[in-house]
Parts: structure tokens; C-alpha cells; sequence
């Protein structure tokens, strides 16, 4: 079937599996840093800041954070970002462990991982074209909602179970252990025909001229 055409590249089958192991360990996390901020605070109120800080650079930065992947080696800052998402992982899992975390440091590490996360969406979307090229890139996109959907039903129920199990501090260690697979992916296995970023010099009006061309397509 033509939908799952990318997965007949070795390279993105394994890509394909640590994406959906990654996202859920993300998920794991999220409702862990929910359940912790409840904790805390008693206040549905501080969840939802948590939330809106996580995703804020994404919505603000995303235009301009595109602009910059755009210029760098894909796979390269994959696996800058992958790596301090285990650094933030483990930090947060560590104050938690210890109880010395506060609610202003949930904060931080949601600013903080909402940052990252503006640079290695584009980054991934770029790195997946690469890998799969023009002819299958249907399918891999296809497949990106595979992945977001296990995620939501594999992750939460996870985290439901180390919850109940061994805390949220595991909670937040095992979101950390899923990015592991991810940057082996990265290192073992390039593109097929991995390209130098372009060296186009920075444009300043590169962000304007993207919403002018999404605002003439219907």
C-alpha cells in the first residue's frame, strides 16, 4: 500500500519505531509534570501554564526557528536537541527524586523544553525528507499521525502505571531513556544522500515572504 511505502526503507523503520517509543515517553512525562503540579499547587490553573510555556516558543519562535534549521545540517541538530531533552529529563528527575523541586522550576523546564522543541520539529520534518526522499514523502507524513496517535493512547497509559508504581520520578527518568534510541538512529544511520546545509546567506525578510506565500495559497 502506497500509505506505508516509507516503511520499505530500513532506515525509516527504525526511525518510524523510535518516534513512536520517544513520543510516548513524552507523553509518560507530561501526565507525570501534571499529576507533580497538582501536587504542588492543588491549581488546574498552574497545569494549563505549564501546558501554554511548554508551546509558547513554538507558537512565537516557530516561523523564525524554521528559518534557522533551514541553514543547518538536519541530523546534526537532532541530535543536539535529543541530547538536552535527556539533559532536561534528567535534571527534573532528579530534583524530583530528591523533593527539592518547586513550581517556578517546572516552569523553567517547560520553557525551556518548549525552546528545543521550536528547533527539532522543523529539524525532524527536514531530516525525514532526507531520508525517505520526494517520492515517498507522502507516506512518511501519512505516517507522522501514526505516530501522534500511538503516542497518545501508549504514553498516558504508561505513565498512568509508573505512577501507580513507582512515582513520578520514574515517570520522568523513563521519558529521558526514550530519546536514547532516537540518537543511535541518528548516528548509525545517515540519509542515503545526505546533503550540506545550503549556505544561502540570512535573508531578513525570508519570515515575511513565507506568510506572503501561505496567505496567496488557498
Amino acid at each position: 500500500m502506497r500509505a506505508f511505502q516509507s516503511l520499505r526503507d530500513p532506515r525509516y523503520r527504525w526511525w518510524f519505531i523510535c518516534q513512536v517509543f520517544s513520543s510516548s515517553g513524552s507523553m509518560t512525562s507530561a501526565v507525570a509534570t501534571s499529576w507533580l503540579v497538582l501536587q504542588l499547587t492543588e491549581s488546574p490553573i498552574s497545569i494549563a501554564l505549564v501546558s501554554a510555556l511548554t508551546f509558547l516558543p513554538s507558537l512565537l519562535g516557530g516561523a523564525w526557528a524554521g528559518s534557522v534549521v533551514d541553514r543547518l545540517d538536519a541530523r546534526r541538530l537532532l541530535l543536539v536537541t535529543n541530547c538536552v531533552f535527556v539533559v532536561l529529563a534528567a535534571a527534573q528527575t532528579a530534583l524530583v527524586a530528591t523533593g527539592t523541586v518547586e513550581l517556578w522550576m517546572l516552569f523553567v523546564f517547560a520553557v525551556l523544553n518548549g525552546t528545543v522543541l521550536a528547533l527539532d520539529n522543523p529539524a525532524r520534518q527536514i531530516y525525514v525528507f532526507r531520508l525517505v526522499g520526494a517520492t515517498r514523502l507522502a507516506s512518511a507524513v501519512g505516517l507522522y499521525e501514526v505516530i501522534l496517535n500511538a503516542a497518545r493512547a501508549i504514553g498516558p497509559a504508561i505513565g498512568g502505571l509508573l505512577l501507580a508504581t513507582a512515582g513520578i520520578a520514574a515517570c520522568l527518568a523513563f521519558n529521558g531513556l526514550t530519546y536514547v534510541p532516537t540518537i543511535a538512529v541518528l548516528v548509525m544511520l545517515r540519509p542515503a544522500a545526505e546533503a550540506p546545509p545550503a549556505k544561502a546567506p540570512r535573508r531578513p525578510h525570508d519570515i515575511r515572504a513565507g506568510f506572503a506565500a501561505v496567505r496567496r495559497s488557498p
